[in-house]
């Protein structure tokens, strides 16, 4: 019988302490030649396909494919897209609307992920969360270090826009396939920061707020690490 999955547990402390050792690594080596940095981010952008490849047939081979669960209408999966298209086209508008996005919530989502106690490694949940999570993270770092994206002020305001907008959006799809996309209908049922909202549905209020300071955090530490580098 497999360990249950416990916050900072064993299991949980080594994906943490695999991506300390990415984000470093990518750090330390980000003025090695040209070749060394197109392997990372091919490598990257390869993990971050097959996951999402490995999530949808797996789900579709088991016959337990909800399209009101696992349509890529959640934050990460948008996160996990957006990174995988940043990377490849290096378009700028593009590449800051993913760090607001995706860096902040794919981060928390490692360090207060949604699995359950009996979704411990090896479970099929512990590795396909970690795993995009994970390599989300290290996409934006790669994004920060390598290609040295340029975050301006203006951008936080145009992906706090866009990303309104989408949840506009995202509300109908939920009423229409019975979903809760990201987490409007109910919070996530395992714990983690959300536990902090007010319960449903008055937590969609908290939202708002919580995603402008989660975005000006980090404009924050992207001044930070300029002013080091």
């Amino acid at each position: 019988m497999n360990t249950p999955f416990t916050l900072f547990g064993t299991s949980h402390l080594l994906i943490i302490l695999f991506l300390i050792i990415g984000v470093t690594k990518i750090y330390f080596t980000r003025n090695w030649n040209h070749t060394y940095n197109q392997i990372v981010r091919i490598a990257i952008i390869s993990t971050l396909i097959f996951q999402a490849i490995l999530f949808n047939g797996w789900h579709i081979y088991h016959g337990t494919y909800l399209i009101g669960s696992y349509l890529p209408f959640h934050l990460c999966s948008i996160s996990l897209y957006l990174v995988v298209i940043s990377l490849i086209t290096k378009n700028p508008k593009i590449t800051a609307l993913t760090y607001y996005i995706a860096f902040i919530s794919a981060l928390l989502a490692v360090v207060s992920p949604d699995v359950r106690p009996d979704q411990n490694f090896p479970s099929f949940r512990f590795i396909e969360f970690f795993l995009s999570h994970t390599f989300i993270v290290l996409g934006v770092a790669y994004m920060i270090v390598v290609d040295k994206i340029k975050i301006s002020y203006r951008s936080l305001w145009v992906s706090f826009g866009i990303l309104f907008i989408y949840m506009l959006v995202v509300f109908p799809i939920n009423k229409i396939t019975g979903g809760n996309y990201l987490f409007l209908n109910q919070k996530p049922g395992t714990g983690g920061l959300f536990t902090l909202f007010p319960p449903e549905p008055y937590h969609i209020l908290a939202l708002i707020p919580a995603t402008i300071l989660i975005f000006h955090i980090e404009y924050l530490l992207y001044k930070l690490f300029t002013k080091i580098q």
